[in-house]
């Protein structure tokens, strides 16, 4: 009995050391070096499923009021707006994404890897959808993931792999 405990105990440890070793959400992202350039780490600022933005796109936004139109869209659904945050924009770029209106939960958008390919910035977003017969909210959803990027180059041209659509680069 006392043994099964103590082997409880030890699993249990071991479990939630290889549960934290992810980091959460927040934690900076693209540390791994890719094979066409250096991978450039990124912090979630937003992420979600009820964004203001009803059409799909990516965007790059590079000042204080391109962010803050940014957020008063993306919020536009709530009173009262959250502030934005307060960002270096001479010291890095936010990238959006944004998966449009879908008809029902289970759907989702993410930014996956930025990476620095010569003289520009390369960006890949991957989408999820619900699968046949999976159980999802019925309700309509926004999903969105909103990223802050410090660069040496604020100014770099972007390019977004598997984007709905491009906005501005």
């Amino acid at each position: 009995m006392k043994l099964g405990f103590v082997a409880a105990v030890v699993f249990l440890v071991v479990g939630c050391v290889a549960a934290a070793d992810g980091q959460g959400d927040n934690a900076p992202r693209g540390s791994e070096q890719n094979r066409s350039g250096d991978a450039v780490q990124f912090e979630t600022l937003e992420r979600g499923s009820n964004a203001g933005y009803d059409e799909p796109w990516c965007g790059v936004v590079r000042s204080r009021e391109e962010l803050e139109a940014l957020w008063n869209r993306l919020y536009r659904r709530r009173t009262p707006t959250p502030s934005p945050p307060e960002l270096a924009f001479e010291d890095g770029v936010v990238i959006a994404a944004f998966m449009g209106r879908r008809p029902t939960g289970g759907y989702a958008i993410e930014v996956n890897s930025v990476v620095q390919s010569g003289d520009e910035l390369v960006v890949e977003i991957s989408r999820r959808e619900p699968g046949p017969g999976e159980i999802v909210t019925q309700a309509l959803t926004s999903p969105y993931h909103v990223v802050w990027l410090e660069l040496d180059n604020p100014e770099i041209a972007v390019r977004f792999l598997d984007c709905p659509e491009q906005l501005d680069s």
